[in-house]
C-alpha cells in the first residue's frame, strides 16, 4: 500500500521506519473496516452501501493518522527542519477506489485545525462516498539560533570542511586599493583570500559583522535593494571559479553551507555540503561529513541568487542526467553545470537561482535512505539552459568572457534594485583594457581624492549606469542582468538576507583575493 500525493504542496521525506508505521497502521484500519463491515447485516444493498460509508470513515481516519506521523517525524528530524505542515494539504490514494483529502488550516498559536476527508468511489461511476472528520493537532519547530556572536571573530565567517582548515583566510594585506575616503559605503569589510592550494575543496565565506543601522550577525533588511562593489584576482592557477551570493534569511545563517567535494563545478553554491569519505576528497562510497551547520536543510536554501564567475567547462551530456538513467552522478556527471562555450572563450559570468526539487539527481551516491542526512535537491542550482535553474528559464541569464588570467585584477559591480515583488539583477564584471591598472582606468573606477566620486564604479551609495560602459576608453569586461518576481512566501523568507561568497575546486587548486568590498543599501 503506498500514499500517492496529489498535486498540491511540496514534500518532505518521511524516514523509512516512520513510513513503515504509517503504512502498517492503515492496513490495520483496513483489516478492522473489513472485518466490521463483514459483521453487518445481510441486505445486499445495504451492506454495500455501509461498507463504502466504512470505508470512507477508515480512510478519513488514515488521514489525521498520516498527519500525526508526519509531525512526529519532522518533530525528531533536523533535516525536515522548518517544514511546512499545510505542505501535507491535497489528495491522497490509499488503494483503488480509497482516498483521503487533507484541508488543513492554521489555528491560533501552535495549533492547526485538520479535517481529513475520506473518499470511497464507486467503481464505473461519478458517484462517491464520504466522510468529514476534524480534530486539531499541535505543531511548532523553532529555527535554529546561531550563537551570539559568530565563530570566526572579525568581518567573515568561514564555512569550510573541517580537513580543509585555512581554505578562507584574512588577507596578510589589509589595505585597500584606493583612500578610504573615497569609498563610502554603507559597510566596508576586511580582504580575503579563498582557496589556498586544495584540490576537491571548497568553501563559503559568510559576512558576519553588526553594523548599527545595517546588519546583526551579517542578517540585513533587504528593502530596496543593494549596491556591491569588490575587486579579485587569482593568485594562483584558475580553478572553477566562485560565486557572490545573496541568501534569503529565513532558512540560512552564517553556518549554512552548499557544495560538495567531488564536484568543483558546484562552486560551493550548489550541494548539500557534503564531503566524501578519501584523502582528497574525491568521490567514495561513504560520507566524511556535511559541513552545513546551520541546523537548517543542508546546502544554501532557496529563495537566493548569485552572480558567478565560471572559469572551468563543464560540457553537458543529458543522456546521464535525467530520470530514466541508470546513473545520474557522482560518475560523468558534467550535465549538472551544462557550462558551453562560444568561440575561443570558455569562460563565463551568468547569474544563478535554485534549481529543480527533483529527487533523483544523485541517486547513484550514498543516499537517499535511512540515515542520509543531505539534501538531493541543491544539486541543479548551477544548471544553465534548462528550466532546471528556475525561475529564469529557459536559459540563466550568462555571458563569456575572455579568460581569466592569474595576477591581474578585476571589477565586479553588482545592483539589485527591489520594486515591489521583482527584483532586478544588474553586474558588471572586468577589467583594465591593457596589462596594468593605469591612471586613467582606476579614475573612472574609484574616482580621485579630489574628482566628484559620484558614477564611478565603486561608488556604491548611487546607482551605477551600465550604459557607460560600453563607450569606456578605459574597462572591457561584460555586463549581465536579469529580473525575477518572488512569489509572496519567497518574498516574506527574503524580508532579511545574508551574503557572502562561495567557491569550488576540483582537478585545478585556486587561490582568489578580494579587495576593495563595499555595500550600500539602497
Amino acid at each position: 500500500m503506498v500514499f500517492r500525493k496529489g498535486p498540491l504542496g511540496r514534500d518532505v521525506k518521511l524516514r523509512g521506519s516512520v513510513l513503515f508505521v504509517v503504512i502498517g497502521a492503515i492496513v490495520v484500519m483496513s483489516v478492522i473496516g473489513a472485518a466490521m463491515s463483514r459483521l453487518q447485516g445481510a441486505g445486499t444493498g445495504t451492506e454495500v452501501q455501509e461498507n463504502r460509508i466504512d470505508d470512507a470513515y477508515y480512510a478519513a481516519i488514515s488521514g489525521i493518522n498520516y498527519v500525526a506521523a508526519r509531525i512526529t517525524s519532522a518533530m525528531n528530524d533536523p533535516e525536515a527542519s522548518g517544514w511546512n505542515l499545510l505542505s501535507l494539504n491535497g489528495t491522497y490514494t490509499i488503494n483503488a477506489g480509497q482516498q483521503f483529502e487533507l484541508a488543513i488550516t492554521k489555528g491560533s498559536g501552535t495549533d492547526y485545525n485538520i479535517q481529513s476527508r475520506g473518499i470511497m468511489l464507486t467503481s464505473g461511476s461519478s458517484k462517491q462516498t464520504n466522510c468529514i472528520l476534524k480534530t486539531t493537532k499541535t505543531y511548532s519547530w523553532v529555527p535554529p539560533t546561531p550563537p551570539e556572536t559568530p565563530p570566526n571573530l572579525g568581518s567573515y565567517n568561514f564555512v569550510n570542511p573541517s580537513n580543509r582548515p585555512n581554505y578562507a583566510a584574512y588577507a596578510a594585506d589589509d589595505k585597500r586599493t584606493y583612500p578610504t575616503g573615497t569609498d563610502t559605503g554603507d559597510i566596508i569589510t576586511r580582504n580575503i583570500v579563498v582557496g589556498k592550494d586544495y584540490y576537491y575543496g571548497f568553501g563559503n565565506v559568510w559576512f558576519a559583522g553588526t553594523n548599527t543601522g545595517y546588519s546583526v550577525d551579517g542578517v540585513s533588511s533587504f528593502g530596496k535593494g543593494i549596491r556591491m562593489f569588490l575587486t579579485f584576482k587569482f593568485l594562483t592557477t584558475v580553478g572553477d571559479g566562485f560565486t557572490v551570493a545573496i541568501l534569503n534569511g529565513s532558512q540560512n545563517n552564517y553556518l549554512s553551507s552548499g557544495g560538495d567535494s567531488a564536484e568543483g563545478g558546484l562552486l560551493g553554491y550548489a550541494g548539500d555540503s557534503r564531503v566524501y569519505n578519501s584523502n582528497d576528497g574525491g568521490f567514495a562510497s561513504t560520507i566524511l561529513e556535511y559541513v552545513d551547520k546551520s541546523g537548517y536543510a543542508k546546502g544554501l536554501n532557496p529563495p537566493k541568487f548569485a552572480v558567478e564567475i565560471d572559469t572551468y567547462t563543464n560540457k553537458s551530456d543529458d543522456s546521464k542526467w535525467n530520470p530514466s538513467a541508470k546513473k545520474a552522478s557522482c560518475t560523468d556527471d558534467n550535465a549538472f553545470m551544462n557550462d558551453l562555450t562560444y568561440g575561443s572563450k570558455k569562460h563565463h559570468v551568468g547569474i544563478m537561482y535554485w534549481g529543480d526539487d527533483t529527487a533523483y539527481l544523485r541517486k547513484t551516491c550514498p543516499g537517499p535512505g535511512d540515515g542520509f542526512k543531505g539534501n538531493v535537491k541543491r544539486y541543479t542550482d548551477v544548471r544553465h539552459g534548462s528550466e532546471d535553474n528556475a525561475p529564469n528559464s529557459p536559459n540563466s541569464q550568462m555571458q563569456y568572457i575572455d579568460d581569466f588570467v592569474v595576477g591581474r585584477t578585476y571589477f565586479l559591480r553588482m545592483d539589485v534594485l527591489k520594486s515591489g515583488a521583482t527584483a532586478t539583477i544588474k553586474s558588471f564584471v572586468g577589467t583594465c583594457k591593457g596589462n596594468d591598472l593605469n591612471t586613467s582606468c582606476v579614475n573612472e573606477v574609484y574616482g580621485t581624492t579630489t574628482a566628484n566620486h559620484t558614477g564611478t564604479l565603486s561608488d556604491t551609495k548611487t546607482d551605477f549606469s551600465y550604459a557607460n560602459i560600453a563607450s569606456s576608453q578605459n574597462l572591457t569586461g561584460v555586463t549581465v542582468s536579469d529580473s525575477m518576481t518572488f512569489t509572496t512566501s519567497e518574498a516574506t523568507a527574503f524580508s532579511n538576507f545574508l551574503w557572502g561568497f562561495t567557491s569550488g575546486s576540483g582537478v585545478a587548486a585556486q587561490q582568489i583575493e578580494f579587495r576593495n568590498i563595499s555595500m550600500s543599501f539602497r
